[in-house]
């Protein structure tokens, strides 16, 4: 009996991925695949506060380099979630910052955080 369930464990697998994947395609159907992976990482963050905009530039070259769910995946990997965890793990991002992605598809602060980086900077 339990070599019956050894081998039906990668199938129970595989079906609670695809009702995950079926439920999480639900829920944000009309999206495109980088507005997915983009709302995944908005859902992640929510309990940091962090908002995350990015620039129409940036939105149009992403869609044109993510046109199914793996590209998106990937170029929100390299793009903005690796990014962002380097940022966060230096603590260069705080809770309730605002997140902006750039035109190149580089992740930066709004202005009023760089500015109080200067402003701690400096001495003040």
């Amino acid at each position: 009996m339990t070599w019956l369930l050894y081998l039906a464990e990668p199938l129970l697998h595989l079906l609670a991925w695809r009702l995950f994947d079926h439920l999480e395609s639900t829920s944000t159907a009309g999206l495109t695949p980088l507005e997915r992976e983009l709302d995944k990482l908005s859902r992640e963050l929510a309990p940091y506060d962090l908002r995350i905009t990015v620039s129409s530039p940036a939105r149009e070259a992403m869609e044109r380099s993510c046109l199914d769910r793996t590209l998106a995946r990937e170029y929100v990997q390299r793009h903005v979630r690796r990014p962002l965890g380097y940022m966060i793990r230096r603590g260069e991002i705080e809770h309730g910052d605002r997140i902006f992605v750039n035109w190149e598809g580089a992740v930066v602060l709004t202005a009023s955080r760089r500015t109080r980086w200067a402003a701690d900077s400096a001495g003040h």
